[in-house]
């Protein structure tokens, strides 16, 4: 009787661990994409569709520079921009997003930003900012914005051009753990030195200062000689017991 051999045949699955999205930052009050839709930016911020936005031409940008988010720079408004949006009384920090749409000049478009009618950011010139490029992303923070009548008013006002934006985000002003404590302070902040770390030595530095000045039409050069006080200080020790070191400093 002839056996017929059996072939099993076995299929691994992997067995793939989902990715999680990154989980939205801490403190998050409120985060808009003007003139777009709802988007998700890559560090999990949930930015809204655009809401509580008024005033202003809505564009777009087709390719953006500078950020991972280019979707959320893509679209803005243009004009008179304003902002009115229910918000809990309390401290926020809030981030301006801007991209210039333009092929502008430095000072062809500068504007200021008020949050609570107070002055938050004076100037800005977004092309300027961001090293004489167009269609950059631009990001300004500004801490510290007090809401004390359950609304969160934002406006602009140019001096050149019109005012953009792209984007904004508000969180709640994450104060210090009580955890934290100080590791590090100057030393030299107060009347004088500890002997037991430092080892003072002020001496005068010659320096020499070349120029180029013309005699008879032909360049030649002049040295001036100057004398700076300086002071040397060289540590006893380093960190852990390592060798120490010197520094010098003008005075």
């Amino acid at each position: 009787m002839r056996r017929i051999a059996k072939l099993a045949v076995f299929c691994i699955t992997p067995l793939l661990a989902p990715i999680s999205a990154p989980a939205a930052p801490p403190g998050l009050g409120w985060a808009v994409n003007i003139g777009g839709p709802a988007y998700k930016g890559v560090d999990g911020m949930p930015y809204e569709a655009e809401s509580a936005v008024h005033g202003g031409e809505p564009g777009r940008i087709e390719a953006i520079k500078g950020s991972q988010d280019a979707e959320l720079y893509g679209t803005y408004r243009s004009g008179d921009v304003r902002i009115a949006r229910p918000l809990e009384n309390g401290t926020y920090d809030i981030t301006f997003h801007f991209a210039e749409p333009d092929e502008v000049e430095a000072g062809e478009r500068v504007f200021d930003a008020f949050a609570e009618d107070e002055r938050v950011i004076d100037d800005v010139d977004v092309m300027l900012f961001r090293d004489g490029k167009v269609r950059s992303a631009l990001s300004v923070t500004v801490p510290g914005v007090s809401v004390s009548d359950g609304e969160l008013n934002v406006h602009f006002d140019a001096s050149a051009g019109e005012p953009v934006l792209s984007a904004l985000v508000v969180r709640s002003r994450q104060e210090p753990s009580p955890g934290w404590g100080l590791v590090w302070r100057d030393e030299f902040d107060g009347d004088e030195l500890d002997a037991a770390k430092w080892s003072p030595n002020i001496w005068t530095a010659w320096m020499k200062i070349f120029t180029s000045i013309r005699s008879n039409g032909r360049p030649s050069a002049s040295i001036f000689l100057s004398t700076m006080p300086t002071i040397s200080l060289t540590s006893t020790k380093g960190l852990a017991g390592t060798p120490g070191h010197t520094t010098m400093h003008s005075i």
